[in-house]
């Protein structure tokens, strides 16, 4: 009979075994479904960006800022743009590798606020290239950023008019 009683404790041994691994197994399964988020679709009023008809909710930015300021175009010499403002000539570094000019059917000379609206091209040009291509004393809206410790100006609005090119 002692057959029978290892037989025995042979199979409560396997089915221990059995149930802790489907225990295991049963858990893991349930453990990684997540709830399934149920999500409801807001009804849109209008046309979306990209469609005909979409208007951007701000189109201005402010000038007067020691972001978004305004002058006369002086020289681009050295890595600087040099413009005066208010009497004062102004001096701010130039991003490395490349500044906007945005070229503008907007008046800039009493301009308070820079419609985006009325630009009408963008070109890119290096501190090096854009050398000559703003004339002087004309009107401009320059455009900069904190790059580190520094102030540095990444694009310069202009009026289309006055372009030479």
């Amino acid at each position: 009979m002692q057959d029978g009683g290892k037989k025995q404790s042979f199979i409560i041994v396997v089915l221990v075994i059995v149930l802790i691994f489907g225990g295991i197994g049963i858990y893991l399964l349930l453990s990684g479904r997540k709830p399934a988020q149920v999500t409801e679709d807001v009804p849109t009023i209008g046309p979306q960006r990209g469609a005909i008809g979409f208007v951007e909710p701000t189109t201005t930015v402010k000038i007067g800022s020691k972001e978004v300021s305004k002058g006369n175009f002086q020289k681009v010499e050295g890595g600087l743009i040099y413009y005066e403002e208010a009497g004062t000539v102004s001096t701010l570094p130039l991003t490395v590798d490349e500044i906007a000019v945005n070229r503008t059917d907007q008046p800039l000379a009493t301009a308070t606020e820079l419609d985006y609206t009325q630009i009408k091209k963008v070109q890119v040009y290096n501190s090096e290239t854009i050398i000559g291509k703003i004339p002087e004393n004309e009107p401009i809206v320059v455009f900069a950023a904190m790059v580190g410790d520094a102030l540095t100006a990444h694009t310069v609005a202009l009026a289309t008019a006055s372009c030479p090119q």
